[in-house]
């Protein structure tokens, strides 16, 4: 049996865990096959495996559980007069990203890796369906159906492209000079707060819309607007506000209709 690892917690999750951690989480995840995210392993042949002393080993399994990666639950065995046994492990298999407060401790050289696989992350949401204009898409698709019933339990890419088409010229129609001006500003104050490879990957094809008290900014997808949300946000409302900007919230909405990939894979 093969156990995967993401290449995320190589690179970036084991900066804070050590190769030592790295490996233990190995050596546990290994236990968790299939849907399963719960172990009883045995601690004493996976030191010996590691060939690290069990003390060790219990260092090494507090830091994981530190970072939220393993947690330990103490069982009783009520049949057994509430005798002690062997922990149950439950382990985080979904990978998250590093957060903000981490990110930032990350070597200058290793924060530069992380943005540029953050930015082939997002790229990958970064492609817009093009269809061949010398094509009239709507007559073969009407051809096939003509032909054959057709099921569908989603929208073509067709229709979902045409969606994305009409979304993006109601908001072009929408936005202001005002609007354009004030981002403007803002990516100009943005600039010099963030790296230019994370300025490239989070803010690039930007834009935001405010109606009433609400700015609304736009991004070319989902992962970047949460991304946007959960670790910019706060550095954006002062920015709008130095500039001058009054508004009560911030509201973040996508343009592609890509699928996301799983994260840290």
């Amino acid at each position: 049996m093969t156990t995967i690892i993401s290449n995320y917690i190589w690179d970036y999750w084991g900066h804070f865990f050590s190769a030592e951690g790295v490996a233990l989480y190995g050596h546990l995840k290994r236990y968790c096959y299939g849907d399963k995210d719960y172990c009883w392993p045995d601690i004493n042949l996976i030191s010996q495996k590691m060939n690290k002393s069990r003390n060790t080993v219990k260092k090494i399994l507090a830091n994981l559980e530190k970072y939220g990666f393993v947690l330990v639950f103490n069982v009783l065995n009520a049949d057994k007069n509430n005798m002690e046994e062997s922990p149950l492990f439950k382990i985080r298999k979904k990978v998250p990203f590093l957060p903000m407060e981490l990110y930032e401790q990350l070597p200058t050289e290793l924060k530069i890796d992380h943005d540029r696989y953050m930015q082939g992350i997002v790229e990958q949401f970064d492609q817009i369906l093009n269809l061949d204009p010398s094509i009239d898409y709507s007559e073969v698709y009407e051809d096939v159906i003509s032909k054959g019933t057709v099921v569908r339990k989603t929208k073509t890419p067709l229709e979902l492209d045409k969606e994305l088409r009409n979304k993006i010229k109601v908001l072009d129609r929408e936005i202001t000079e005002q609007d354009r001006t004030v981002w403007d500003m803002a990516l100009t104050k943005f600039k010099k707060k963030v790296s230019a490879p994370s300025f490239n990957t989070w803010f690039k094809g930007t834009f935001c819309i405010k109606r009433e008290q609400t700015f609304t900014i736009y991004t070319p997808s989902n992962f970047v607007s949460e991304w946007l949300e959960t670790r910019y946000d706060k550095m954006i409302r002062e920015v709008l506000t130095q500039i001058g900007s009054q508004f009560d919230h911030i509201k973040y909405d996508y343009l592609s209709y890509q699928r996301e990939i799983e994260r840290g894979t």
